[in-house]
């Protein structure tokens, strides 16, 4: 079988072509390998990276749990106060009173 100028010009391109393919194929799987080496390799990678991804869903759960509860800080603190200072008062109308301490509450 002999072959036409142009089909051995194809034909040798395609091997090059080929050739070329095969060898950066190669070069690929060496260096996907070295990355998996790097990560799965080393036991306690996993690790750290499952930590951080808890530690960080963690902050954002605090983060939204702060973002909601907000606008509740001040009235609550606010009632530890009164709290805190009323105190006095209520333990003497309650010993006004007899110790009821619903009716002191009033």
């Amino acid at each position: 079988m002999t072959l036409t100028l142009h089909e051995w010009i194809y034909d040798k391109i395609i091997v090059e072509i080929l050739a070329e393919i095969d060898c950066l194929s190669r070069s690929l799987r060496g260096l996907n390998a070295f990355f998996w080496h790097l990560l799965l390799e080393n036991r306690f990678t996993a690790r750290y990276i499952s930590f951080a991804v808890l530690l960080a869903i963690i902050v954002v759960i605090g983060a939204l749990f702060y973002k909601v509860m907000i606008g509740f800080f001040v009235p609550v603190f606010l009632a530890a106060v009164l709290v805190v200072v009323f105190r006095p008062l209520h333990r003497w109308v309650c010993a006004k009173v007899g110790d009821r301490e619903h009716i002191a509450a009033i």
